[in-house]
C-alpha cells in the first residue's frame, strides 16, 4: 500500500485525487485490521468498496492507471497472506487495439 502512495507522486493526478487515494489507503489499513479481528462481512464489503473507489481514481490518469495491476497483485498477495478470500473486483480494462488500415 505504501508503494502505491509513493508511485502516485510521479503521476499527473491532481493533488485532490492523490489526497483522496492516500486517505482511502489509510482507511483500508484500518478496515483490514477490523476485518481480521472480527471476520465481519461488513468490513469485507467496506474493503471492496474502498478498493473500487481507488481503482476508479487511478483510471483518471494514464500514468496512474498503469499502477492498477501492481496494486491488485499486492492486494491478492495480502489476502493470501492473511488467509482471507480475494476481493471480487472488476477486471482490468484492456486497452483498445489499434485498427490497421486496409491496403488498397
Amino acid at each position: 500500500m505504501a508503494a502505491l502512495q509513493v508511485a502516485l507522486e510521479d503521476t499527473s493526478l491532481t493533488e485532490e485525487r492523490k489526497q483522496f487515494i492516500s486517505k482511502s489507503v489509510a482507511n483500508l489499513v484500518n478496515l483490514y485490521e477490523r476485518f481480521r479481528e472480527t471476520n465481519e462481512s461488513r468490513f469485507g464489503d467496506s474493503i471492496t468498496k474502498t478498493v473500487q473507489s481507488i481503482l476508479r481514481e487511478l483510471e483518471a490518469c494514464p500514468e496512474a492507471s498503469k499502477l492498477d495491476a501492481a496494486f491488485r497483485e499486492g492486494l491478492y498477495a495480502l489476502h493470501e497472506e492473511l488467509g482471507i478470500p480475494r476481493l471480487a473486483l472488476k477486471p482490468l480494462k484492456v486497452p483498445p487495439k489499434l485498427k490497421k488500415g486496409s491496403k488498397s
